[in-house]
């Protein structure tokens, strides 16, 4: 459960599906098959508060080490201001890490290259770490206890401790829903009410 301390992270997934639109429509990369399960409804309040959230975003967490990187499908930062980085250098972030990181499996995706992001992520501090599969409607999960993340066993109807959104996975795609129980719309149910 989501305690008033945590409220103001609720606009965070959203936001992060406004970045990945963003990216999208700018940049005419398409969107991943079934990849519009993340809703936009509330992402103009993620940009009034101190939440940075970004896609495919170099990020360097150690100064001087420009081989130590990754770049996540989307992150999302907790304290640090919103804005445009080229890279998301963390010793100049107040050496705030990411707080959760999302990767949307391709079918470039090799399982190396995402069991080494995972423990990137693990050993550089990410709290969250969530892998959706939208081919196969498959989510994984895993959230850190002390110095490691461990594998989250049920994912459906599991609530995100810092973010406060709810996961299930429904017969073709992942839907998620705020604290107060409405589902996030997607992009598309949202472009076919404003031309209602």
């Amino acid at each position: 459960m989501v305690g008033m301390d945590q409220a103001w992270l609720v606009p965070a997934v959203p936001a992060v599906a406004f970045v990945i639109l963003a990216l999208v429509t700018f940049t005419g990369f398409p969107l991943p098959r079934k990849g519009d399960f993340i809703g936009v409804g509330a992402a103009i309040i993620a940009f009034i508060l101190m939440l940075f959230v970004a896609g495919d975003l170099f990020w360097y967490p150690v100064e001087g080490d420009n081989k130590t990187r990754a770049a996540p499908d989307v992150m999302v930062v907790v304290g640090r201001p919103k804005g445009h980085r080229g890279s998301y250098m963390q010793w100049l972030e107040d050496d705030i890490a990411p707080k959760v990181v999302f990767e949307i499996l391709s079918p470039g995706n090799r399982s190396t290259e995402m069991f080494r992001k995972g423990l990137f992520y693990e050993h550089h501090g990410v709290e969250e770490y969530y892998l959706y599969d939208p081919d196969e409607n498959e989510l994984s999960g895993w959230k850190r206890d002390g110095a490691r993340l461990v594998e989250i066993a049920q994912l459906d109807g599991w609530v995100s401790p810092r973010l406060g959104v709810r996961f299930e996975l429904g017969a073709d795609r992942m839907r998620l829903f705020g604290p107060d129980g409405r589902i996030f719309a997607s992009y598309a149910e949202l472009a076919q009410e404003h031309d209602e």
